[in-house]
């Protein structure tokens, strides 16, 4: 019996790319709104292509550093891979149904088939990857609402016909995927045979004797929801990059929790080969500023967890550099007051919440260069002013873990750099903190030899009096840090 992979798609992933777009729909039009957590990719709108990123460049001998906008740049690629217009699917049916997805799956994808080859690369693989990429990206034009306006402009393609009357026109596809009869292709489509190639990709999608392959056709599907919100978080990460080390890890888990066990790979793509189409190739047109956003949203991390991508929600909203140094601060800082609570430590958080507040706000409000400065200086002053206690709090908070023989992912929270770099700066800090807990270790070993039974209050109970009579431990000299 065929099995159509539009078929397994909508009953598969139908549901989840529905239920992103009930929830809340995210806006089509501008990428960034007021307040956002965001940046755009440049003040300057005017232009296209190679133009528009010349007229973000600013005045570096002259300008002054805080004015300059963020430039999120995209890097090339290969035009086999550019993103195929709205206007040439104009023609065909709105897809409301497996034969009218499966249809424009399929046209986009004959284009793509076509340069690939023309590129040397083997027809099997190349309708392979044709139909990752165009499967991919019609799932991102329902899932994230994807059109012309949100891609790079240097990489949209523009294929070509030529008419009956030797005139030149946009190619678009007739009602059925292929072309009107009176348009040949031109240019770089010269010679592109529609109707074969659909035939082959009617093989490709028919031959499903083998349910492992159409299990790849859905795994393809499922990855396109949250990929390009891991390839925005990468971006913030690199600026530059969608699908790079050490980075690789926020898209392979995307990877990890759709990839069923044996999944075929059709056409002899390798793994790699796979994991460049599914995890960079397909979104890489896609505006930078579109994916920062998403990658950035609050109510994107809501609607993914809402459908089940957990894999994409625990990598958003993705922090910049200064977000993340007053975070690893307000860690440390968070669990040692807890921990250090019946130590005879009293740890203030307040200066720490207010630099995480502080530090977002100036991102958020300011898109310039001014606002990132603004951050990296408040979590600056924050670490002269405070060092030495996030010191005291990471040498304390390391001689508990010792103690407990703590897990990995319990010591996590002191290795962040931030932490780590404060705690190379402030050696005397740390073993202050270090000295508190072996201090604190030994008076609760000399109360239960004598006898002291501390009251523990649970659930808003009162704690009963302690038992017992109190004892004396000689201690070091008061130690306070800013």
């Amino acid at each position: 019996m065929r099995v159509s992979l539009l078929t397994t798609i909508v009953n598969n992933t139908s549901f989840f790319i529905a239920s992103i777009m009930n929830a809340t729909s995210l806006n089509r039009g501008p990428v960034v709104r007021s307040g956002a957590a965001a940046f755009t990719a440049s003040t300057a709108t005017t232009g296209s292509g190679f133009f528009r990123l010349y007229s973000q460049v600013p005045d570096l001998v002259n300008g002054d550093a805080a004015t300059f906008a963020f430039i999120f740049v995209s890097a090339g690629l290969a035009k086999e891979y550019h993103w195929v217009p709205d206007a040439v699917f104009g023609n065909m049916s709105a897809v409301t149904s497996d034969a009218t997805m499966r249809a424009r799956v399929m046209a986009e994808a004959g284009i793509h088939t076509h340069l690939l080859q023309a590129n040397a690369v083997p027809q099997a693989k190349a309708d392979v990857i044709a139909l990752t990429l165009a499967l991919g990206r019609s799932v991102a034009r329902r899932a994230w609402g994807i059109c012309d306006a949100d891609v790079v402009a240097t990489q949209k393609m523009n294929p070509r016909v030529t008419r009956a009357s030797g005139t030149d026109a946009l190619l678009v596809f007739a009602a059925n995927g292929t072309l009107d009869a009176a348009h040949t292709p031109a240019g770089d489509l010269a010679g592109y045979d529609a109707v074969a190639t659909i035939a082959r990709f009617e093989a490709i999608w028919g031959t499903s004797a083998a349910p492992l392959r159409d299990a790849y056709f859905t795994f393809v599907a499922r990855c396109a929801i949250g990929m390009p919100v891991c390839n925005g978080a990468v971006m913030v990460a690199t600026r530059v990059h969608h699908y790079v080390d050490p980075h690789k890890g926020v898209c392979d888990a995307v990877v990890g929790q759709h990839r069923p066990a044996g999944m075929e790979i059709p056409g002899g793509l390798s793994d790699d080969e796979m994991l460049d189409v599914v995890c960079h190739k397909t979104h890489h047109v896609i505006d930078s500023s579109k994916l920062v956003y998403l990658a950035r949203s609050g109510l994107v991390r809501e609607k993914l967890a809402a459908i089940g991508e957990g894999a994409a929600a625990v990598r958003i909203p993705a922090k910049f550099d200064a977000e993340r140094a007053a975070g690893a601060y307000h860690a440390v800082v968070s669990k040692a007051k807890g921990a250090a609570a019946n130590a005879n430590v009293a740890i203030s958080t307040d200066a720490v919440d207010a630099l995480v507040a502080d530090t977002t706000n100036a991102i958020v409000s300011d898109t310039t260069q001014a606002g990132m400065v603004a951050a990296e200086r408040l979590v600056s002053a924050f670490k002269t002013a405070h060092a030495y206690s996030i010191a005291w709090c990471a040498g304390y908070l390391a001689a508990m873990f010792d103690a407990n023989n703590a897990t990995r992912r319990a010591r996590s929270v002191l290795a962040a750099y931030s932490v780590k770099s404060i705690m190379e700066e402030e050696p005397g800090a740390v073993q202050d903190g270090r000295a508190q807990f072996d201090l604190h270790r030994r008076w609760a070993r000399e109360r239960a030899r004598a006898g002291m039974l501390p009251g523990v209050g649970l659930f808003g109970a009162a704690p009963p009096d302690d038992r017992g009579e109190e004892v004396t431990v000689q201690a070091q000299a008061p130690r306070s840090g800013p």
